[in-house]
């Protein structure tokens, strides 16, 4: 084989393992930003177990940082769980069961850089955690 020929099948090869390695390279940045945004709504399990065990009237703050394109479901009719979402859809839920804490109010969104306000409280919808927005 002379050079040109092995050069046409060295590009064929290698035109065809690109599409390959960006797959790859999707693949690993979807699961990495996968394990970023549990760690954050890991870190937000814990803010709201702990504020519950404060009892009414405890109050924290949690600054969060959600990775672009990602975003935690809280509240509304499955206020015992964080629900982590991307584009892609459902990537996981968070239990709040030990102890069995409370997030109360409709179902909200928390994406992006925020920082949070926490607070347990006893109202006539029951007694749980409020969490709001202040940065």
């Amino acid at each position: 084989m002379d050079l040109p020929v092995k050069l046409a099948v060295c590009a064929v090869i290698l035109g065809m393992m690109v599409p390959l390695v960006m797959d790859a390279v999707d693949t690993a940045d979807d699961r990495l930003s996968g394990i970023e945004l549990e760690l954050e709504a890991d870190r937000l399990a814990e803010a709201v177990q702990r504020t519950y065990m404060g009892g009414a009237g405890s109050v924290s703050t949690l600054d969060l940082r959600i990775p672009a394109g990602q975003w935690i479901e809280v509240g509304g009719e499955n206020g015992y769980t964080l629900r982590m979402h991307s584009e892609k859809g459902l990537l996981g839920t968070v239990y709040l069961d030990s102890p069995a804490a409370r997030i109360l109010g409709p179902a909200e969104t928390i994406s992006g850089s925020v920082l949070l306000e926490l607070e347990c409280v006893n109202r006539d919808e029951g007694y749980g955690v409020e969490i709001r927005v202040i940065a």
